[in-house]
């Protein structure tokens, strides 16, 4: 424990600060995307055998709708809602329609 706070980098130049703050950016960008491997310098590890399905990625989601429908792409699904309805698909309550009791 140190009686006072010290700055670690206090003897660094501008210049080094920035070095290492890239180099800290770019390590953690290559571990968010699963590649720890090139930071440690080592060879990756095989995939993890949990499914059995070789073409299963369960990070990506099924497509429902197969045929091309669609003509103009807006077929996810999805429905805008309208003025004065809630999600699903019902007339919002107005402050007039409201008794107090």
């Amino acid at each position: 424990c140190e009686k006072e706070p010290t700055d670690a980098a206090g003897t660094l130049t501008p210049q080094e600060r920035e070095d290492i703050t890239a180099s800290a950016q770019h390590a953690l960008r290559l571990l968010a995307f699963r590649q720890i491997h090139k930071v440690l310098g080592m060879d990756p590890l095989p995939s993890p055998a949990r499914f059995g399905n070789k073409r299963f990625n369960p990070r990506k989601r099924r497509r429902e709708n197969t045929d091309s429908s669609s003509v103009d792409g807006e077929g996810d699904g999805k429905k805008d809602k309208k003025d004065g309805e809630e999600e699903g698909g019902e007339p919002m309550e107005d402050a007039s329609d409201v008794v107090q009791a």
